[in-house]
């Protein structure tokens, strides 16, 4: 496992990290043995959310003897300051630890939504100040807007950005080339999720993972996609909903640095979004 620096953060973090959504729906043994699998293969930046189901109680179990061993983020989809501070010291509390290295404003999916999050007496007022209270080393912004990832930059200094790097609309319509631009421009943690997501279920199609979207289960297409995030300037590649999507990303890691993304690359993502067009996950989404 090859390892970044994450921005202007300091954190040198593993450029395969543990999205904990995958716990969601695990009970406390299978999370174990999940936590284990990430750690001895060199994962050391993990996540949670209070939105993800069991994550945070099954996470906070599995790292708690490892936490002083990795990088562990959090995040928050309440808006308003007061909730934002009860949400947070509670996953502290669940996840087992004093504090977090991440917190991110999390899901921005457009600018009404970051108004409300940057407006005093907000969720970003709340989570500055739990900073200044040392529960919180490092501030981000997840977001599926890209006008609003970059308007967020501008209202203040996230030291992170999540953003997917959805290769079907990112070969196809540049989605996501202008937030990944800007965060390299200004040395900002850039955090690729959905670098795993291939496309929509069709209707009456059985689903496998537990997520809204069909996972990428073809190698080829997984290489060619985890290289596209690392061309972008990724320091870290989210794990998706389907914990095999995990096994993946660590088995083929030594495929995807064998070179740099290249045309070859480029030309095969293309003609695979042109094959799902109609199934392209996130098309609501600027």
């Amino acid at each position: 496992m090859i390892t970044k620096l994450l921005g202007n953060t300091g954190l040198e973090v593993s450029l395969i990290g543990f999205g904990g959504l995958c716990l969601g729906e695990l009970n406390i043994e299978q999370s174990q043995k999940a936590v284990d699998f990430a750690l001895k293969s060199g994962i050391n930046y993990f996540e949670a959310a209070p939105s993800y189901g069991n994550s945070q109680v099954n996470l906070g179990i599995a790292i708690e003897s490892k936490r002083k061993d990795i990088f562990l983020a959090c995040k928050t989809l309440e808006r308003g300051g007061d909730k934002v501070r009860a949400e947070l010291e509670n996953s502290l509390k669940v996840l087992k630890t004093d504090y977090f290295d991440v917190y991110q404003l999390h899901g921005i999916c457009n600018i009404e939504e970051l108004e409300t999050a940057t407006a005093p007496g907000g969720a970003l007022e709340a989570i500055i100040q739990a900073k200044n209270d040392g529960l919180i080393k490092h501030i981000g912004i997840t977001a599926h807007s890209e006008t609003a990832a970059l308007e967020a930059l501008h209202r203040y200094p996230f030291e992170t950005v999540m953003f997917p790097v959805y290769f079907a609309r990112n070969i196809a319509e540049g989605w996501g080339n202008r937030i990944a631009a800007m965060c390299k421009e200004k040395n900002i943690g850039f955090i690729a999720m959905k670098t795993m997501a291939h496309r929509k279920y069709a209707a009456g199609e059985e689903w496998f993972s537990p997520g809204w979207y069909r996972p990428v289960i073809d190698d080829d297409i997984a290489v060619a996609s985890m290289r596209n995030a690392i061309a972008k300037g990724a320091a870290t590649l989210m794990t998706a909903s389907y914990l095999q999507s995990l096994n993946a990303m660590v088995r083929l890691l030594p495929t995807v640095l064998e070179k740099p993304f290249d045309e070859d690359d480029r030309a095969f993502l293309r003609a695979e979004a042109e094959k799902i067009k109609e199934q392209w996950i996130f098309t609501g989404n600027d």
